[in-house]
């Protein structure tokens, strides 16, 4: 102990002890509760990480592990839940994102040589670094667009935008499906959920939906415009939904 103190060791030691048992104690609750089946991926790494971690945490580290996933596994399986109809929206979008992609690709080799040059290996490296993550999570984005795909079910519509959000729009809550989109509707209340590319479709609701915007804060959403790769695929999927609202239970 006295040499320990003597050598200031005990710090590190005392750290590698409690992530230990940290760690034992994660695999011990993952043994009494395993990841049951049937999660999309997402989910199974939310699952496998709230085993160590809190619950906020867990998602974070999960979203962070699955840009990383798709970044570099361009063939996984689409996340598509038992009883959901797949729309997806990936082809108007990926030309964008692939020019933002090469784009990234340039400026980290020039701003990797200039840096290189003006400021030595010091400062070219961190930078080199920075820019590489940037483009991971660019390509990530780009693969996940057809992993994660718009999910039509019986009573909601899930909304992903890859792995950027998730928006879920309840059936009794749609009040109508517009196929073709006034211009005056796309205003204050206008959620813009296609990537890259003007929405075709937009799905109106009857009470306003709160999401998070940056910069702004939560917003009041009334109108939420889509772009199907498939637009006919999308009308037969959702033209259940919409018209009048169902009937309350007498009180």
């Amino acid at each position: 102990m006295h040499a320990f103190r003597r050598t200031g060791a005990w710090f590190p030691a005392a750290t590698g002890a409690v992530l230990l048992a940290h760690l034992l104690l994660g695999i011990r609750r993952l043994r009494r509760a395993p990841i049951p089946g049937g999660l999309g991926v997402r989910q199974r790494l939310e699952t496998l990480f709230s085993a160590f971690a809190p619950r906020w945490i867990a998602r974070f580290a999960a979203a962070e592990a699955l840009m990383i996933v798709y970044a570099v596994h361009w063939r996984a399986k689409p996340d598509i839940p038992p009883g959901a109809t797949p729309i997806y929206h990936h082809r108007s979008a990926r030309p964008m994102l692939w020019a933002l992609a090469g784009a990234g690709l340039v400026e980290l080799v020039v701003l990797h040589v200039i840096a290189l040059v003006f400021w030595g290996p010091k400062l070219a490296w961190p930078l080199f670094a920075l820019s590489e993550i940037g483009l991971v999570y660019v390509l990530g984005l780009i693969s996940s667009l057809d992993k994660l795909p718009i999910l039509v079910f019986d009573d909601r519509v899930e909304v992903r935008m890859g792995l950027l959000a998730t928006h879920v729009l309840y059936a009794d809550n749609i009040l109508a499906v517009h196929r073709a989109l006034d211009p005056s509707r796309t205003g204050d209340g206008f959620l813009k959920a296609a990537l890259a590319a003007p929405p075709t479709v937009g799905l109106e609701l009857r009470a306003p939906m709160t999401v998070r915007r940056r910069l702004r804060g939560p917003v009041a959403i009334r109108m939420v415009g889509l772009r199907p790769d498939d637009l006919d695929a999308f009308l037969r999927a959702t033209d259940r939904f919409g018209g009048p609202p169902p009937p309350t239970a007498a009180a």
